[in-house]
């Protein structure tokens, strides 16, 4: 999975949908985003150093986070699913997703 990939996401109980990859990263190459967001909404707390954080993704077994978007409502959303290596991609609740390449642009 890659960058600007069109996939299909379906999982237990919910529907296929459309979506895009905003970004995928390996732990290693994880941004500090968490510290930017932090930052801009209430500078006067510290946040997490991106090493610790990416220190709690190994321990916990994963190989890869994503950023995925797609249309909720008409409106467009951004989650975050994490791969565990061959186990596969799970959203943050532990659900796990089935991610499907797709070619014609429907969620944009």
């Amino acid at each position: 999975m890659n960058t600007g990939d069109l996939i299909t996401i379906t999982a237990h109980g919910i529907e296929a949908t459309p979506a895009e990859v905003a970004g995928v990263h390996t732990v290693d190459e994880l941004p500090d985003v968490a510290a930017i967001e932090l930052a801009q909404r209430q500078p006067w707390l510290r946040p997490p150093r991106r090493s610790d954080v990416q220190a709690i993704l190994r321990e916990m077994g994963v190989t890869h986070v994503a950023a995925i978007t797609h249309l909720h409502d008409g409106k467009p959303v951004v989650f975050v699913a994490l791969e565990f290596g061959r186990a596969g991609w799970f959203d943050l609740k532990g659900t796990r997703l089935i991610i499907e390449p797709r070619e014609e642009a429907t969620c944009t």
